[in-house]
């Protein structure tokens, strides 16, 4: 699959499509359908965040805001890269901008009044991050009278169809942000937002169900609620689902999902049920969660 895939972003990026540069670059990173090779995929995501396209502009600035391979170390410049990003309409690069200028990350100078305009451009783009984030940034700002105002938009956004928005309101209603504090309305909202195939709004719907604030907790609906967020492309929630359902080769099909998803528990437990199996695909599995950094993968491995 990730051979294919790779020669796809290949093509995509020799024919001008600076998204298709991005991927090439995460790719050539991670050595995932190409070889790797971190010179070139620096090279290659600065082709596509040239000026006139914006599609690799978080995966460069990144690299530049790290001094990845032979780039000189530059966060300022790579801020204002991802503020770029963002005004061509990426959203994970509005969110990243918004985090550089609030928190004056790596001796950026903060900007918080810029931030919270990246995280709102963000937030309207669907980024569930960037919405998050909005939340908590306003509590940290004199005066803090716009909380209100961003819970209103996200309600607004929400009635229109918005899952993202339905989760960010949700996450205003439990824990009293900006409205009223209403965990009933907050399980309903994302109970709507999960039905729109939000998985944050699945995700932390099972967290609600799960912690008794609705009545008797309910592990079973958690672990069906983890599922769709994992259904739905939440790696992490592969993990809570599979450590919630009993058949074996039910948690295994769970856990290789997060474990594709680069979640290092969720590789780690695969490997215990595959050695559980006498499968020599155990050791694999605890490499992978090892290169993650999970400690018990590693000294799995170690063991072999």
């Amino acid at each position: 699959m990730w051979e294919l895939a790779g020669r796809y972003f290949e093509a995509s990026c020799e024919l001008g499509h600076g998204e298709g540069c991005g991927e090439l670059a995460s790719a050539l990173l991670r050595g995932r359908g190409v070889t790797e090779d971190p010179e070139r995929a620096t090279a290659i995501a600065h082709r596509g965040c040239d000026g006139t396209r914006t599609g690799s502009c978080v995966v460069f600035a990144w690299m530049l805001e790290r001094g990845y391979a032979d780039l000189e170390p530059d966060p300022q410049r790579a801020a204002e890269i991802y503020a770029r990003g963002c005004g061509g309409g990426d959203s994970l690069a509005c969110y990243n901008a918004g985090n550089v200028f609030w928190h004056g990350r790596r001796g950026v100078t903060r900007a918080p009044q810029r931030a919270v305009r990246y995280l709102q451009m963000g937030c309207r783009l669907e980024e569930a991050v960037a919405c998050s984030m909005l939340l908590t940034v306003y509590e940290a700002t004199d005066p803090a009278p716009d909380e209100a105002s961003i819970v209103a938009e996200f309600a607004t956004s929400c009635e229109e169809g918005s899952a993202t928005a339905c989760t960010a309101l949700g996450l205003a209603h439990q824990f009293g942000r900006g409205i009223a504090k209403d965990i009933d309305r907050a399980d309903h909202l994302y109970g709507r937002a999960c039905a729109l195939q939000d998985a944050a709004g699945c995700a932390v719907r099972a967290a609600l169900v799960e912690s008794g604030l609705l009545g008797s907790p309910n592990r079973a609906r958690a672990g069906a609620l983890y599922r769709s967020a994992c259904d739905y492309g939440d790696a992490y929630a592969c993990l809570s689902a599979g450590v919630r359902v009993e058949r074996p080769e039910e948690a295994l099909d769970l856990f290789e999902r997060g474990c594709q998803g680069s979640i290092g528990p969720a590789c780690f437990e695969a490997g215990v049920l595959l050695e559980q199996q006498g499968s020599a695909a155990a050791n694999e599995h605890f490499r992978r969660g090892c290169e993650t950094g999970h400690a018990e993968s590693c000294t799995r491995q170690a063991d072999d």
